[in-house]
């Protein structure tokens, strides 16, 4: 409100038509949330004073550039991206015509923008800004390869210009094009470049919001490595930022990131909260994409408990809103739902009449999209010609690119490997207690009970003098694998030293800590490893200590209890489970 004041006040001020132009134009953007009919109406007010108004050169083209680009954003709002893709298309043709002498001018008005995203034209809408909308926009539609095309365009010009603050957006945006073709190296790769571009220090609304965009992409990239617990932290990141912010948007995402999360994790009740949490606060708001897929996610959820009844409900109430809404992909993702669920319950005719719906709308859409490529690649191969000299220049800097690129990768992997025991494979001690902590300090939130779990080889230092060092490093792999498959996908497990292992249980009674014990024990007992010349087999001693719900006892004196207990188990012959008491 304050600032729609300010504007009003400059308008009456001004005695520039350009400034008053750009000044209505930065009011109809700021409008689009919360009056888009009035939006509607400055938008075409500034497009008719820029048309009609008296100025060194007639029309006023930046001002038209910028009515056109925002007319985009409105239909954007309704998620009418053909009717979008065709307002940035017009805004682009009138960047032609724009006198580049006025581009050295500050716009004063830039400075009223008030949603975070916007502030990134901290001066005037240019081609760089479009191609990065244009990218956006297919990408909503998941027209991919033509995406990223955009952002690619937009890449070369930002870095031709200098334009650090662009490239950090673009190489976000890249790597959730690449996120949804599920590659998440190349995802990695952007991603890490975003993060390094960014400044340490984040002082504005756009960089905040764009960091919590990048921890959130960070998040799916994990869960597509299986990484759950760096999902889970990326993920809870995410959702602080965005609280922090007051994004709803955001906010409304990373809780249905959560709930699959959860549900990779086996936790179905906690899964279902997030998912109501995010449906509840997506209605509310009317933010009917996310209404979807949480209905959906639910459905799904609820399938496999089984209460197909319900999940049938949850599916057919989410395929409902996108046929109101007109999301074909969304439908797509319902009727195949549908499809799978009636499949379970051997209701075939049913699962039929869904999975051929499904193919139907996935035909549909890509025959469509096909038709909108071919007129993007027209109005591109125009745009290409404009941007051919950036273009020369561009390609003598490729080979200086893929040597980046190729020295981010061998960064990755040595932060990857810096978290890794090499021998093992589990996650190294130093690793192990940071995630430890956090899982920690969530289950007292929580209420939840955990264990800590200490075990190490008996007589270890005999297989080492009896058959040598490389059969001690091959029994080592053999009870790291073996622990990894004997625990459940919910447990921690990392290499605590020498032939030593520690391992978390999350959400367990005493009762349930002490069957996982005894069965990672029996289990290792069972395993021989056998070379050309003989058979070994070992046996494991293994010490447990309990945090009670609310018991907020720290990390480190939960590890020395378990130490005590191993010890103990030692004293009592090995190849036991000793449980700490005080």
């Amino acid at each position: 409100m304050v600032v729609t004041l300010q504007i009003q006040h400059a308008l009456k001020q001004s005695t520039n038509p350009a400034h008053t132009i750009d000044l209505l134009n930065v009011w109809a953007a700021n409008l689009r949330h919360t009056d888009l009919a009035q939006a509607w109406k400055i938008n075409y007010q500034a497009e008719y004073h820029a048309r009609n108004g008296i100025f060194a050169h007639t029309p006023y083209y930046q001002g038209l550039v910028e009515c056109w680009y925002w007319r985009g954003k409105f239909y954007s709002v309704h998620k009418k991206y053909a009717e979008a893709l065709g307002c940035f298309y017009k805004s682009m043709e009138y960047c032609d015509y724009v006198d580049d002498a006025l581009l050295s001018f500050e716009n004063q008005a830039a400075c009223y923008y008030q949603d975070a995203p916007d502030q990134f034209i901290a001066n005037r809408v240019d081609k760089l800004a479009l191609h990065n909308i244009l990218g956006v926009t297919l990408a909503l539609q998941l027209q991919l390869d033509a995406a990223l095309e955009h952002y690619l365009i937009a890449e070369e010009i930002a870095i031709m210009t200098h334009n650090e603050w662009m490239q950090t957006i673009l190489n976000s945006n890249i790597a959730y094009l690449y996120r949804v073709l599920e590659q998440p190296i190349e995802a990695e790769n952007y991603l890490q470049r975003a993060f390094q571009r960014l400044p340490e220090a984040l002082e504005t609304q756009a960089q905040k919001r764009l960091y919590a965009t990048m921890l959130d992409n960070t998040c799916w990239v994990a869960l597509q490595h299986g990484q759950l617990y760096d999902a889970l932290i990326y993920a809870n990141a995410s959702l602080e930022l965005y609280q922090a912010l007051s994004w709803s948007q955001g906010i409304v995402e990373v809780l249905n990131i959560l709930g699959v999360v959860y549900q990779r994790f086996d936790q179905a009740e906690r899964a279902m909260v997030e998912f109501e949490a995010s449906f509840e606060l997506a209605q509310r708001l009317g933010f009917q994409e996310d209404m979807i897929f949480s209905l959906i996610q639910r459905g799904m959820l609820v399938a496999t408990q089984p209460d197909y009844t319900q999940a049938l409900a949850l599916i057919q109430a989410g395929l409902a809103l996108a046929l109101d809404t007109d999301d074909l992909s969304q439908q797509a993702l319902a009727h195949k739902a549908l499809a799978d669920v009636y499949e379970q319950t051997n209701a075939c005719a049913e699962a039929l009449h869904h999975f051929k719906h499904y193919h139907q709308i996935r035909e549909n859409l890509f025959n469509e999209r096909s038709d909108q490529r071919l007129r993007l690649l027209q109005v591109t191969h125009q745009v290409l010609q404009a941007q051919h000299q950036a273009r020369f220049y561009y390609q003598k800097t490729q080979e200086l690119v893929a040597e980046m690129q190729e020295r981010d990768r061998q960064r990755i992997e040595l932060e990857r490997l810096a978290t890794i025991d090499s021998l093992t494979g589990l996650y190294n001690r130093r690793h192990f207690l940071g995630l430890a902590q956090s899982l920690l300090e969530q289950a007292w939130q929580a209420g939840n009970a955990l264990a800590i779990l200490l075990f190490d080889i008996d007589h270890f230092k005999q297989i080492n003098d009896r058959h040598g060092h490389h059969i001690g490093d091959q029994m080592l792999q053999l009870v790291a694998t073996t622990a990894q498959a004997a625990l459940r996908q919910s447990d921690l497990i990392g290499r605590y030293g020498g032939e030593e292992f520690v391992v978390m249980l999350t959400r367990v009674s005493n009762a349930e800590a002490l069957l996982v014990a005894e069965r990672l024990r029996s289990t290792i007992e069972q395993q021989v490893l056998s070379d050309a010349h003989q058979s070994i087999s070992t046996t494991v001693s293994l010490g447990l200590a309990l945090s009670y719900p609310h018991a907020e006892i720290p990390l480190e004196r939960l590890i020395q209890q378990a130490d005590h207990a191993l010890y103990q188990a030692k004293a009592a012959g090995r190849n036991n489970v000793q449980i700490y008491t005080a």
